[in-house]
């Protein structure tokens, strides 16, 4: 009886040898084929007519991709000549951003910290930044990178923006409409009654009726250029009250649909100096093409989509193995965490030496990844809040999504590490 125990677990083993040999050959090939399709991250191609190219990140908190964001737009830059960089950061964070670029004084890490959230407080934020800065020193005013943010979550720059544009130009309209926001701050935002945003959002209407009443004098004082970046400072300050006073259930909705707004107005702001495309970097959540994410909430992307049709291009990541940074409720802090992510296209990067890799999807839809493109992946989908229990369960750090109606392409990364807050 023994013997025979013996020799099934001889074959048994056996048996699992010779099928681990024939996964190793089967992976093997697949990567070799895999390998053909994906190219490196400078091969990016981008068709004509495109006006915005998105890119996603699937955390805020990996190291990897905040470097990517000045990868993919350099590339872009020199490939395509797209100067203008937009952020899902705040408006007037990232006009003191655009400042420091075109020569301003300070700092790029003080710079990145006036941008709104703490994922920008980062090494590689400030290194894209000073990059950006040292270009423009080199080329023509009329060449120089410009910096936007498309998020309205803050109000400080934006109201200090607005109120030195009117020092400037309208002293009666300054004296008027300086103490409007004196109780709203970046600190005080989440603790206003709606009836005081209510309050602030007319005010902004009246503003508004009394810029366009005096225009011709306030460009005058200042340019059109500034003019129009100030009436859209009120645009965003009404966004925020607006946004402040929605419900939890639409939050998230008007969030994506005045980011989608935003981006607009950058792009006819932008096309009037000569300027045709843009750079979009967010979550990949904001800009995936499709809504993978909750019925009744519209992407970013999507609402680019169904305006700009296949002028919208959209770039996703995703990981294998990520060691990443979040904002723990629990712990009240940031802190690591990892997860593995292993599908159907992540599961692929393990046999190649490159750790980041491009697949063009059109270019997929042509080979043998065709099944899985159009079919539902996993992806790594992480925000900025984490908790330690949630790395055990896929469930809360992936999204299923179908690679080519939410992306044009999509960014791999085998091993991921964190970014560092500062």
């Amino acid at each position: 009886m023994r013997k025979i125990k013996k020799l099934i677990a001889v074959f048994l083993s056996l048996a699992l040898i010779a099928s681990a040999a024939a996964g190793c050959s089967n992976d093997s090939a697949e990567s070799e084929d895999f390998a053909s399709i994906v190219t490196d991250i400078s091969e990016i191609s981008i068709p004509a007519g495109t006006k915005i190219i998105g890119f996603g990140e699937a955390t805020h908190g990996n190291k990897e991709l905040q470097e990517l964001k000045k990868d993919v737009f350099k590339s872009i830059m020199e490939s395509y000549g797209t100067k203008t960089f937009i952020l899902e950061g705040d408006f007037g964070g990232c006009e003191r951003v655009n400042e420091y670029i075109h020569g301003g004084n300070g700092t790029a890490e003080a710079a990145a910290a006036e941008i709104g959230f703490a994922i920008y407080r980062t090494a590689e934020m400030a290194d894209l930044i000073e990059w950006m800065k040292n270009y423009n020193q080199t080329v023509s005013e009329s060449d120089m990178i410009s910096f936007y943010g498309c998020d309205m979550q803050r109000v400080d720059n934006n109201k200090e923006l607005l109120l030195d544009y009117l020092a400037k130009t309208s002293q009666d309209l300054y004296n008027e409409y300086s103490g409007v926001f004196s109780d709203v701050t970046d600190d005080t935002i989440y603790n206003i009654s709606s009836s005081v945003y209510k309050d602030i959002e007319s005010e902004m209407d009246k503003l508004t009726e009394e810029m366009e009443k005096h225009k011709e004098e306030m460009i005058d004082a200042s340019s059109l250029s500034e003019f129009k970046k100030a009436c859209k400072e009120i645009n965003i300050i009404t966004q925020m009250c607006q946004l402040q006073s929605a419900s939890n259930l639409s939050y998230s909705k008007m969030r994506d649909k005045f980011m989608a707004e935003n981006v607009e107005w950058i792009l006819d702001y932008e096309d009037e100096n000569g300027r045709d495309s843009v750079f979009l970097s967010g979550h990949n959540g904001h800009i995936e093409k499709y809504s993978a994410n909750s019925a009744g909430y519209k992407s970013l992307g999507n609402h680019l989509k169904d305006k700009y049709g296949t002028a919208y291009f959209a770039i996703g990541t995703d990981i294998l193995n990520s060691t990443f940074s979040c904002y723990s409720n629990f712990k009240d802090e940031r802190i690591e965490f990892t997860v593995t992510n292993k599908n159907a296209l992540t599961s692929k990067m393990q046999y190649l030496e490159q750790n980041t890799v491009y697949l063009d999807v059109k270019a997929a839809e042509n080979s043998d990844l065709n099944n899985i493109i159009t079919g539902k992946v996993k992806m790594l989908n992480v925000g900025d809040s984490f908790e330690s229990f949630q790395q055990y369960f896929s469930m809360f750090y992936t999204i299923s999504m179908t690679p080519n109606e939410s992306y044009n392409g999509v960014i791999l990364i085998k091993n991921a590490s964190p970014s560092k807050i500062k």
